[in-house]
This record gives C-alpha cells, sequence and structure tokens, in this order.
C-alpha cells in the first residue's frame, strides 16, 4: 500500500462496496485538495476490510504504489483495526494526513468543520441530537446518500459521484456561513424594533441575515456594500408583518425598486431572482429608522 500518495500519480480510489459518507468524504479530499495526482483517479470497490488484489492490479496494470485504500484494507486511510481506540474515521485521518502536506488544508476552517461533522456523524453522534427520530434528518446528507445505497437504481459510483457534488455544496456553503459569522461579530449594530430585538449591518453576505435570525435577532435590515441593496427581513412569525414599513419605504423612495413579500415577513430591494430590480439611494440608516418608526 502506498505510503505518500500525494507524491505518486494515483490511478484508483478504493473504497468498500456500498459506500458511506465517510468513504466519500475521504475520496473527496483526495480528489479536491490532493493535488494533481488525483486527477485522472478512477474509483474501484471492493467487499469492506478487503484490498484490491494482486490479480486484480495486474489485470489493470497498476501496482501498490499506483492505488489508494480508504476506508477499507486496515491501512493508513482504514480506521477500523480492532485495537483502535481514536474514534476516528476515514475522512478525519485523510485531512490530517493532508494537512500535514498542504498548508492551505491545514488553515482552512470550513474543511476543518466538514471534516469534524463527517467524524462524529460516522460515529452516530444523530443519536444526541434533538428528536433524533424526526423525519426532517431524512433530508441530511447522510441520509440521502443512504437512501440511494439502499436502492437498486444507482451503481457505487454514481452514489460517489452524487455524494462529491453534495461535498461541493457544503463546503461552499461552510465558507460562507464562516464569513457570515464573522461579518455578524464585527460588522452592523443592534436596534430596537416594535417586535423585539433588531440587526443593521451592511456587507456583501446574505447568509447574514438568516443567520442572525436563527440567534435571536427578530429583524434584520441588510444594505449590500457592493450594490447598495437593501433587504428587510423577519422571523416567520405570523404577528409580524411588513406591510406598514413598505408603504413608509415606498413613500420616501420613489426611484428603488421594492418588493413586498406575500409572506409579509420580506421586503426586498435587489434580488438574484429578478435582476430589473433599482437599488435604493436610501442610506441604512433611513431604513432603519422608518422600520424603528
Amino acid at each position: 500500500m502506498v505510503n505518500d500518495p500525494i507524491n505518486n500519480p494515483i490511478k484508483f480510489l478504493i473504497a468498500h462496496e456500498n459506500p458511506d459518507m465517510d468513504a466519500i468524504g475521504a475520496i473527496w479530499l483526495f480528489k479536491r485538495f490532493g493535488g494533481s495526482n488525483f486527477d485522472a483517479t478512477e474509483y474501484y470497490f471492493v467487499h469492506a476490510g478487503d484490498l484490491m488484489d494482486a490479480g486484480t492490479m495486474e489485470a489493470k496494470g497498476v501496482n501498490s504504489g499506483e492505488v489508494v485504500h480508504v476506508d477499507t484494507g486496515l491501512g493508513e486511510f482504514d480506521h477500523h483495526q480492532p485495537n483502535n481506540s481514536q474514534r476516528d474515521s476515514a475522512t478525519l485521518r485523510v485531512f490530517e494526513y493532508l494537512s500535514e502536506k498542504f498548508e492551505e488544508v491545514k488553515t482552512d476552517a470550513a474543511l476543518e468543520r466538514m471534516v469534524g461533522f463527517v467524524n462524529e456523524t460516522d460515529h452516530f453522534a444523530s443519536y444526541y441530537w434533538p428528536d433524533p427520530d424526526k423525519d426532517r434528518y431524512l433530508f441530511m446528507m447522510e441520509e440521502i446518500l443512504s437512501g440511494l445505497r439502499s436502492s437498486e437504481h444507482f451503481s457505487d459510483r454514481e452514489v460517489v459521484e452524487f455524494g462529491m457534488l453534495c461535498y461541493d455544496g457544503v463546503y461552499t456553503a461552510m465558507k460562507i456561513k464562516i464569513k457570515a459569522e464573522e461579518d455578524l461579530e464585527t460588522k452592523g449594530y443592534d436596534f430596537v424594533s416594535k417586535w423585539g430585538k433588531a440587526l443593521a449591518i451592511t456587507n456583501k453576505n446574505d447568509e447574514v441575515v438568516k443567520l442572525a435570525q436563527k440567534r435571536g435577532y427578530v429583524l434584520v435590515v441588510r444594505k449590500d456594500e457592493v450594490t447598495g441593496a437593501i433587504r428587510i427581513k423577519t422571523a416567520p412569525d405570523p404577528e409580524i408583518n411588513l406591510k406598514d414599513v413598505c408603504t413608509k419605504i415606498k413613500a420616501m423612495d420613489k426611484e428603488g425598486t421594492w418588493y413586498y413579500h406575500p409572506s409579509g415577513h420580506m421586503l426586498l430591494n435587489g434580488s438574484r431572482k429578478n435582476s430589473g430590480q433599482v437599488p435604493t439611494k436610501l442610506t441604512l440608516e433611513e431604513v432603519v429608522n422608518l422600520v424603528k418608526d
């Protein structure tokens, strides 16, 4: 089995049949962060615990230095050794290996948080989640992959490829969330609305709106520092309605395009769903004062 895969052109990444979230996570890390040696790497699947045997290697024209096993084979990137008490995972092992090789992996906070979650999930951390038997968890990546694996309509390769796309999406979302967390700590200010604690903020990251509400802000006024557009969003509380705020803003702003959402919880000036909207000339403070009143 190869000891230093990033320095060898790898022809096959080998995982167990019916690959789970951990096996796919290990593959994803090598493919996305392992360097050019993994660009043309193919997938191969063996019985759980096995290695690619010598006959298969010969038939495929590869040697042990051109394959990497993850989550199987009891090697460096497997965690199923009988004496292993670390509660680690294949994904964590690959991440730790790549962190030693690449500074950009070692310092990637989004990647570290993702790997931590996968590692916990591989040890059934969902047992401790609130209401762990609720249907909502079936929409999470682990359960979606489990459903695909249980289906007779998808091959192991298709499950891996779908899982890789999921990891790509989660990685982007995690980076956006971390930036929103930073903005929430360093930008904006609190104010009091008639409905309770509110936040006003100018930044580039729209994710800060939902994040702030999840952390207790009942209303957020956000100005995009690039376009100048402003969005107002409230918690989905049936007692809250932005109709009066919309009327006041439209009376004051005759140029900007404002969309009042039928839910009553969003007043939008600028949206990725409507590229034709005109940004408001109102300042963040002017809009906040209207909301206060």
